[in-house]
């Protein structure tokens, strides 16, 4: 490994945030759009992958909520369900 590898993998995250800020304010949710979120893979505090959503328990509800909540207070944010980050 080289010692600016580290530093390329930050300014790509970093391009992605802004990515992703791009598509918040265009509201996108094309099938392209849907493609870079899943492709993306790297969670901060606009988008965040979940294997599954339970809905059917308080605990779950509230969960759910929270991630609705937290997105509300950055200004918005994607919620990817069915894949995990890795």
């Amino acid at each position: 490994m080289y010692a600016f590898e580290p530093f390329l993998g930050a300014l790509e995250a970093q391009m992605s945030h802004a990515r992703l800020q791009d598509m918040l304010a265009a509201g996108e949710t094309s099938p392209a759009a849907t493609q870079e979120l899943i492709d993306c893979r790297t969670e901060n505090e606009h988008l965040d992958y979940k294997v599954e959503i339970e809905l059917d328990s308080p605990k779950g509800m509230c969960g759910f909520a929270r991630d609705v909540l937290a997105f509300r207070n950055v200004g918005g944010g994607y919620l990817v369900i069915g894949l995990d980050k890795n």
